[in-house]
């Protein structure tokens, strides 16, 4: 069987509803659709009794697990060469499994395979709701990129826009390999940046394509919810027996945010990475900007008690600011080592450049839901 299609799910039938229509939906032959339903107490076992596919798989937890503990029992049930992790607000264009297969054929040896997403919002979020901002065309460039240098640059910069189980088909021998090394793929407290980390740390390269699947923003999402509503983000914590109301490892362990929760993700992965870690750092000066962005937005949002930590940050940002001009030691090495892949980083932007010319201007299109979004967005895909 090439491809395994898991979609974990905790009490979000409606959801995955939509979801699994999209993976039962693929145009390729071999492959396999396995939810794994985490305790749930909704009608979730209805919708999947609605589905009478020899293709869909399900397993169930014997009690409720927290979100790594889910996804890691899911994983090691997958059969197939290939898995993708979707999310059950989630949604893969239909010819998704088709293009990563051509892919797996042409690149042998590649074991790791990042592809984009366009972001389907639901009603309340980012103005009118259920809608995708769509191009002219969805170019699908294929490019192999290095891993360690993209690990390092995810840290530096603790971006959002790297290889992760949610948005990557992984061969299975990787995903054994991490699970020798390290015992565990998902770490808390955030379990995509984890998986993503120790994902880039066990191979040399990996490709990256373009988009083959839609990314849905809503605010029962961990994520999403949690930029709207710090109490979100509270929820998400306390269903660990180890979160005792602070982090770990940040220099804030008080102040519950996104990008605190990241850093704090972060550090823990990089011990569980040993020699591999070593050398990964975080720019002080970039993390404190993401931390007054975080403290500004929840201030906007009328949460006063981030007013004091949003003035303690941006006057420590200030602070790095300087220490970083009278000592660039870190910045130096980061810009040497960008400049180590200047081949890779000319020939990234001439694709960047030439995707955004193909790809033309976004038009708002409104969709009932994802399934239907994900069905009529994929028609724009265009191979370059």
């Amino acid at each position: 069987m090439d491809f395994t299609i898991l979609i974990p799910t905790l009490n979000r039938a409606e959801m995955l509803r939509h979801a699994l229509a999209s993976a039962l939906a693929q145009d390729h032959s071999s492959f396999e659709v396995l939810v794994s339903n985490n305790a749930s107490t909704d009608h979730t076992t209805k919708v999947l009794q609605e589905n009478a596919d020899p293709r869909l798989r399900i397993v169930q937890t014997d009690r409720l697990l927290s979100m790594p503990e889910h996804w890691e029992f899911a994983i090691q049930q997958a059969r197939g060469e290939w898995v993708l992790v979707l999310c059950d607000d989630d949604a893969l264009f239909p010819n998704a499994l088709t293009h990563l297969h051509r892919l797996t054929r042409d690149h042998s040896g590649v074991e790791l395979i990042h592809f984009g997403q366009l972001i389907y919002f639901s009603e309340g979020m980012r103005g009118a709701g259920k809608h995708v901002d769509v191009p002219d065309k969805l170019p699908l460039h294929v490019q192999s990129l290095d891993s360690k240098r993209k690990l390092q640059d995810i840290y530096w910069r603790m971006g959002f826009n790297f290889p992760k189980m949610l948005n990557c088909a992984t061969h299975k021998n990787l995903l054994e390999r991490i699970r020798h090394r390290h015992g565990r793929l998902f770490s808390e407290w955030a379990p995509d940046f984890s998986s993503g980390a120790k994902l880039l740390a066990n191979t040399a390269t990996h490709l990256r394509t373009g988009p083959l699947m839609l990314w849905g923003e809503n605010m029962e999402s961990y994520g999403a919810g949690s930029w709207r509503d710090p109490e979100h983000l509270l929820k998400f914590l306390r269903q660990f027996s180890t979160f005792n109301g602070r982090l770990e490892r940040t220099p804030y362990p008080d102040w519950i945010t996104v990008y605190n929760v990241v850093y704090d993700t972060l550090m823990n992965v990089r011990d569980e990475l040993g020699e591999t870690g070593g050398a990964l750092r975080i720019d002080p000066v970039r993390y404190r900007r993401l931390m007054l962005s975080d403290l500004k937005q929840y201030v906007s949002l009328g949460f006063q008690a981030f007013e004091e930590p949003l003035k303690t940050v941006r006057g420590d940002l200030n602070r790095c600011r300087i220490e970083q001009w009278i000592h660039p030691g870190q910045l130096l090495t980061h810009a040497a080592s960008k400049l180590g892949g200047g081949s890779e980083a000319i020939r990234r932007g001439l694709l960047k450049a030439r995707t955004h010319w193909v790809s033309g201007k976004k038009q708002r299109q409104h969709f009932e839901n994802i399934h239907d979004a994900a069905t009529a967005v994929s028609q724009r895909v265009t191979l370059l």
